[in-house]
């Protein structure tokens, strides 16, 4: 079984070329991901070593792993559907699992972290589009004062990708929105008479 710290190893080898300094070719690097790939569905990679290698296939860009990808979508461990969620919707641009967001943001018994990136993946994959059924399901939630503030935030920032607004335009993601000085209330109102047309 390849432990998390070899793991660690063959992913700093396997680092995308946007990293500094990155001399492996790229039939080299599909080579380690695939031997990556196969440990995982033979069960060779410590459980702990999991996470971070599902994340590389993210960054490598490495579509040969989404059917293991989804099915870390159902697993038990929270923290890995939701980089599950992150490499589909975010490194992938995966418009085809836009229900599989859906299906997350909306289900209450799921992790509040979990139903957050869903809502992100579901701004993301909609981008610039000004999307009606996404903007309906993100205004709902953004709107919705008893939904958790965490999901509140990222559904307002997936409204933003889906309206088109640039980054820095908006508020920053990494902190919490005041939703008296954060929130551009006249979009919203904007948005809203799109939407009933």
């Amino acid at each position: 079984m390849r432990t998390k710290n070899e793991v660690r190893e063959l992913l700093r080898e396997i680092k995308i070329d946007n990293l500094a300094g990155c001399k492996m070719p790229g039939d080299e690097r599909q080579k380690k991901l695939r031997r990556l790939l196969k440990d995982i569905e033979e069960g060779n990679i410590e459980y702990n070593a999991l996470y971070s290698t599902i994340h590389t296939f993210g960054e490598a860009r490495f579509y040969e792993a989404e059917p293991l990808v989804e099915q870390f979508l159902k697993h038990e461990d929270p923290n890995l559907r939701n980089i599950a969620l992150n490499v589909l919707g975010i490194h992938w641009d995966s418009r085809k699992h836009g229900k599989v967001f859906e299906s997350f943001l909306f289900d209450e018994k799921e992790d509040e972290e979990n139903r957050a990136m869903a809502a992100s993946c579901l701004g993301y994959i909609t981008r610039g589009t000004k999307d009606k059924a996404a903007l309906r399901i993100l205004l709902s939630f953004f709107k919705d004062e008893e939904v958790d503030e965490f999901i509140r935030d990222r559904s307002y920032h997936g409204i933003l990708n889906i309206w088109g607004i640039s980054f820095k335009d908006r508020p920053s993601s990494a902190k919490e929105l005041n939703y008296e000085r954060d929130v551009d209330w006249k979009m919203i109102h904007e948005i809203e008479n799109y939407l009933e047309n």
